[in-house]
């Protein structure tokens, strides 16, 4: 997460370097004020549809008391599917190349991944992860290579809805089980380019990475093991995050 919070602070500085010019090289700027509407020469509103391919990727921990023996777990586990998203996207053009842009997305996940404890024995947890649904608000600079083809960034939040269940078997037996349901913030990065057509129909291909905060738990379990049931405390800990790759159609309006 200190990593994503460093790269989000490295993009507020390159906007700031990258956008301010623009204004500054406008003939006599002195004799004629710029306001917030004139900065941008040309505005659009957009809502799209993309087709996703979708990683998620979660790390367990899972930590007993000494009473419950050498029950711990240190894994990961993946997610993969391949899924729609819906965007709705507003953004304005500065000098004929420069871009900034605003992106709010919906995406149904349902991507789940299922992993075992340890491998061979009749006492065993079963762990299951599932990232449910997401929601990304992304700023979107970018840069006009020609007047049909643009390269940008994206970052910006994302809430995500996911759980994570260790359920105990004993003999294929559910005896107990730890489950985490959260709804997590994180921030999301990438970047990629865009191609549009008469100014209305673009078509964009990018990658984004999200880095989600992590969640925990406690409960007071016992273990069974042959003919012996020892409980004490166990701690869970789960640190999720997620990739997508988006083939992306938007259907703009010029504002």
């Amino acid at each position: 997460m200190k990593k994503a919070i460093v790269s989000a602070v490295s993009f507020l500085i390159f906007f700031e370097n990258f956008y301010r010019p623009a204004v500054a090289n406008q003939s006599n700027p002195a004799s004629q004020p710029v306001s917030s509407f004139s900065y941008f020469s040309q505005g659009r509103v957009g809502v799209g549809l993309a087709a996703e391919y979708f990683s998620g990727d979660t790390n367990v921990q899972m930590v007993p008391e000494s009473a419950l023996g050498n029950i711990g777990v240190n894994q990961s586990q993946v997610g993969k599917k391949a899924q729609p998203a819906l965007s709705v996207e507003i953004g304005g053009i500065n000098a004929d190349v420069r871009y900034l842009g605003f992106i709010m997305s919906w995406h149904y996940a349902e991507a789940s991944n299922s992993a075992r404890s340890p491998i061979k024995s009749a006492n065993f947890f079963s762990h299951d992860f599932r990232m449910k649904q997401y929601a990304d608000f992304m700023i979107k600079p970018g840069y006009k290579l020609t007047p049909n083809i643009m390269i940008y960034a994206l970052f910006g939040p994302t809430l995500a809805r996911w759980t994570h269940t260790s359920n105990q078997f004993n003999a294929d037996k559910l005896i107990s089980k730890i489950k985490i349901d959260r709804i997590s913030l994180g921030l999301g990065l990438g970047g990629g380019f865009e191609y549009c057509i008469q100014k209305r129909h673009a078509f964009s291909v990018d990658y984004t990475y999200h880095y989600l905060s992590s969640a925990s738990k406690k409960q007071y379990m016992s273990y069974v093991f042959g003919l012996q049931t020892p409980s004490g405390i166990i701690l869970k800990k789960a640190q999720p995050s997620y990739a997508t790759i988006a083939v992306r159609y938007t259907l703009f309006f010029q504002l």
